[in-house]
C-alpha cells in the first residue's frame, strides 16, 4: 500500500477508539510529534467518554516505512496483521471466495466523500490481545454464565474481533450464515455451530447496526442468492435490525442469516464480538480454516486456546475484586489458576491462530 496524503484523519479516528477502549493495554504505540488535530480529537472524545485518552493505534494503510516513522514501534506492524481492511462505505467480502464463499452476494455500495482516506480497517481479529476492557468484558460472569446455560459448562472458546463502523466510512458485511462445518451432520440442530455475543459501545441503528433474519438459524444452509432476488432487493423480506444502546449487549445465533449494510449514516458503530460453542462441537471436529488454519481440534489445541479466558478471569478479578468471579468448569477440574501480568500478555500474543472456527 502506498502512503497516504494526510493520514490525520485515520489516525484520529483510531484514535478516539483507543481511548474508548483503553488500548493502551496493548504495549504503547506512541506517536512521535502527533499533529495537534489528531490529539485534539481524541482528547475530546476521551473526555466525552470520561475514558483515558492514548494514542495505541495506528490504523491507516501505511507503507511499513511510514508507519514506523509514525509509531515508533514495532508493534504497530504487528496490530496491522490482526485487522481487515475495505474502501470506505464498501463490501470487501461480499461476492467473494472469502471466507469460504459465505458472503454470496455483494452489498451495494455508495460513493464516499472525497475527503475519507483510501482504506480504512472495519475489523480487528484477536481483540483480547489489544484490549484490557475488552478482555475483562470477555470474563464478565454474567455472560459465561449464559454461556454455560446455552452450551454446557464444558463450553469452549470460539473467537474474539472488534467491529469498526466510522460513520460515512464503515465497511458493509454482506449476508451470511457463519457456520462452516456441521451443515450436513447427523447430528445438526439449531445451536452446534455456537453463537456470538455483540457488545455496543456506542449503540447500534439500523442504519449502522446487524440485520437478521428471525428464525433463520433453524432452516439450515440458506441459498442467499436466491432470497435477494426474490426480494428483489438486498434488504431480505421479513429481516429486523439489532437496534441496541450504550453497552447492550446481543446474542445472535452463528447460523442466523445476518448482515450489516455500508455505515452512511452519522453514528459509530463498535462492536465488541467474542463467542462460544458447546465443546461437542469442536472437539475432535476439523476447523473450517476462516479465522485459523484448518486443523483438528483436539483436547490440547481446545485447553491452550481456553487459556485466555483463564487469562481475562483474572484481570477482571484484579480490576473488580468484590465481584464473584465466574468459575470454569475445565479449570476447576484441573486445579487451574491464572495470573494476568506481563508474562500473561506475552502468552496471549497470537492466541487467535487457535481460534475454533467451525
Amino acid at each position: 500500500a502506498s502512503p497516504l496524503p494526510d493520514p490525520a484523519p485515520v489516525l484520529a479516528a483510531a484514535l478516539r477508539h483507543a481511548a474508548a477502549l483503553h488500548l493502551l493495554a496493548a504495549p504503547a504505540l506512541v506517536l512521535t510529534n502527533p499533529p495537534a488535530p489528531v490529539l485534539g480529537a481524541a482528547a475530546r472524545h476521551a473526555a466525552a467518554l470520561h475514558l483515558l485518552a492514548a494514542p495505541a493505534l495506528v490504523l491507516a494503510p501505511l507503507a511499513a516505512p511510514v508507519l514506523a516513522a509514525a509509531v515508533g514501534h514495532a508493534a504497530a506492524l504487528h496490530l496491522l496483521a490482526h485487522l481487515v481492511w475495505s474502501k470506505p462505505l464498501g463490501d470487501p467480502l461480499g461476492g467473494t471466495q472469502l471466507a469460504n464463499g459465505r458472503h454470496q452476494v455483494k452489498m451495494f455500495e455508495p460513493e464516499a466523500t472525497a475527503d475519507t482516506p483510501e482504506a480504512s480497517p472495519f475489523i480487528l481479529l484477536g481483540s483480547l490481545r489489544f484490549s484490557d476492557a475488552c478482555l475483562r468484558t470477555y470474563a464478565h460472569p454474567e455472560l459465561l454464565r449464559v454461556a454455560e446455560a446455552i452450551n454446557g459448562e464444558d463450553f469452549a472458546p470460539f473467537n474474539e474481533a472488534l467491529f469498526i463502523k466510522e460513520p460515512g466510512i464503515g465497511a458493509a458485511v454482506s449476508w451470511h450464515q457463519d457456520g462452516v462445518t456441521h451443515w450436513d451432520s447427523p447430528d445438526f440442530d439449531e445451536n452446534i455451530h455456537g453463537f456470538n455475543f455483540m457488545a455496543q459501545l456506542y449503540g447500534s441503528t439500523a442504519v449502522n447496526g446487524v440485520w437478521v433474519l428471525p428464525g433463520s438459524h433453524k432452516l439450515g444452509k440458506i441459498d442467499i442468492k436466491n432470497l435477494v432476488s426474490s426480494a428483489k432487493s438486498e434488504r431480505i423480506e421479513g429481516a429486523v435490525p439489532l437496534v441496541c444502546d450504550r453497552g447492550d449487549v446481543v446474542i445472535c445465533n452463528r447460523q442466523a442469516l445476518h448482515g450489516s449494510f455500508p455505515n452512511s449514516g452519522f453514528e459509530p458503530r463498535l462492536t465488541v464480538n467474542f463467542g462460544f460453542h458447546k465443546r461437542s462441537s469442536v472437539l475432535g471436529v476439523k476447523g473450517g480454516g476462516i479465522h485459523s488454519d484448518a486443523q483438528i481440534f483436539d483436547d490440547k489445541i481446545i485447553a491452550r486456546r481456553s487459556r485466555v479466558l483463564g487469562y481475562a478471569i483474572a484481570a477482571r478479578k484484579e480490576r473488580f475484586p468484590e465481584e464473584a468471579a465466574y468459575e470454569y468448569k475445565p479449570f476447576t477440574d484441573r486445579s487451574l489458576s491464572f495470573v494476568w501480568d506481563n508474562t500473561a500478555r506475552d502468552d496471549i500474543r497470537d492466541y487467535n491462530r487457535d481460534d475454533l472456527s467451525i
